[in-house]
């Protein structure tokens, strides 16, 4: 096989893989666009009544609808799936395709603001309805009116706080030293062992990242007790997830010669 047939093979490859992920892209706008306009926009707009709530049957019926929209689309040839996955490039831009693509893309985007308009219920009467004000205001005036009184009580928080910061940080560190090298993919790959203690510890660092320092500080507080001792505890989980990807990159940076020569030595 000589080299321009190879590289036709990729190519047509590439626009299979390019077709696959046009059409299930269009597939799921597709049912994305019949869900929001009939269950947010008819029945936020067109009518008062509640969206009622979903059956199977009604769920199939937009699965159906939804798929039809997009498999008709798609087609024709001028999709939105087409566009993204630059299956249109080759076309001029005033061509029927093209504006069909677009056209679609800014109802898509029309139909998902209008649904999240009447999905997050906006109401500017609410907003600078009198009642509404007032409360604004009693809340300003009172973050804008200091107590001296509790000073003495505040600067003990603070120092408190300043030291949770100290200890968690303190704690976190060595541990957080230590994980990193189990989670540098180029220390572990040739371990079979190692690589899954590599892939757990990812996981769990990834995971423990993701969540908000409050929300470890609510679950410890659940564990220990309400205190600066939970505060602390949550401070280094999230300090730990934190540095050990920031270490283990660090270690996976490094020049792999000097890594090669002290392998080649112990072996």
């Amino acid at each position: 096989m000589n080299t321009e047939q190879h590289l036709r093979q990729q190519q047509h490859r590439k626009r299979q893989q390019a077709l696959l992920k046009a059409l299930a892209t269009d597939l799921l706008l597709g049912w994305y666009a019949v869900i929001v306009a009939h269950r947010l926009f008819w029945h936020g707009v067109v009518t008062s009544a509640p969206a009622p709530e979903s059956s199977l049957v009604l769920q199939m019926l937009y699965g159906g609808l939804g798929a039809a929209l997009g498999l008709g689309l798609n087609a024709l040839g001028g999709s939105v799936g087409r566009k993204i996955f630059g299956l249109l490039d080759e076309e001029p831009e005033t061509s029927w395709r093209n504006a069909v693509a677009l056209q679609s893309a800014w109802i898509l985007a029309v139909l998902t603001i209008v649904a999240g308009w009447l999905m997050t219920k906006i109401s500017l009467k609410d907003f600078f309805s009198e009642q509404g004000l007032q409360g604004a205001g009693r809340i300003f005036s009172a973050l804008f009116t200091p107590e001296f009184s509790i000073t003495w009580s505040v600067v003990l928080a603070t120092i408190e706080t300043i030291y949770l910061a100290l200890m968690a940080t303190l704690l976190a560190l060595p541990v957080s030293f230590v994980l990193s090298f189990f989670c540098a993919r180029n220390i572990v790959r040739d371990h079979r062992g190692l690589f899954s203690v590599y892939v757990l510890l990812r996981f769990l660092a990834n995971l423990a990242r993701s969540i908000e320092p409050l929300i470890w500080a609510i679950i410890f507080s659940v564990w220990v007790g309400i205190g600066p001792f939970a505060g602390m505890l949550a401070l280094s989980i999230h300090t730990i997830a934190s540095l050990v990807k920031q270490y283990s990159e660090q270690i996976e940076d490094i020049e792999h010669g000097p890594v090669e020569a002290i392998r080649h030595y112990l072996s």
